[in-house]
């Protein structure tokens, strides 16, 4: 039997179409999980719930990385450029050095631990398109003979643009 090697990093998009990896700043202190999709295969089971990312960073300077102390906190001084709430974040596996993008969402909550002499460490959760679906408050008028994906594609024109599924 074979062993299967593969390895997995958090994506950003700290500007427009550029995807920075954050592979050297996770925190190994800290969990990595994600979900997405249909989590039970219940009869119940109509929608997918939202599908959420955590994941742990570094927040310490380093030496010989350009990572300064409090590069991942908002509201500190050495804040990295386009780190904020609401950017792009994707999960990709790369397997056979072929790259797999299995999760993708925007970053909701970023909660760095204080303390100069602590972890240092920033607590990152990040919500798929669902959770912006579930969020979002949409006026649609009342559509009479209409399919479903008529209906549907008004519900998607309706949304905000932030909150439209990508694909």
């Amino acid at each position: 039997m074979s062993i299967v090697r593969a390895t997995v990093r958090v994506d950003v998009q700290l500007s427009v179409g550029v995807w920075t990896s954050l592979r050297s700043d996770i925190s190994s202190a800290e969990s990595f999980t994600w979900s997405r999709g249909m989590e039970a295969g219940g009869p119940l089971d109509n929608i997918a719930r939202t599908g959420v990312c955590e994941f742990g960073l570094k927040n310490h300077a380093e030496s010989g990385s350009s990572r300064l102390q409090g590069w991942y906190s908002p509201n500190h001084a050495n804040v990295r450029t386009g780190w904020t709430f609401g950017i792009a974040i994707r999960v990709v596996v790369t397997y056979a050095s072929t790259d797999y993008v299995v999760w993708t969402g925007r970053l909701r909550t970023i909660d760095p631990i204080p303390g100069q002499y602590g972890p240092q460490r920033v607590r990152c959760v990040a919500h798929d398109c669902m959770g912006d679906l579930a969020e979002s408050e949409v006026n649609v008028a009342i559509q009479i003979d209409k399919t479903e994906v008529e209906c549907l594609q008004a519900i998607v024109a309706a949304l905000p643009t932030a909150s439209q599924p990508v694909a």
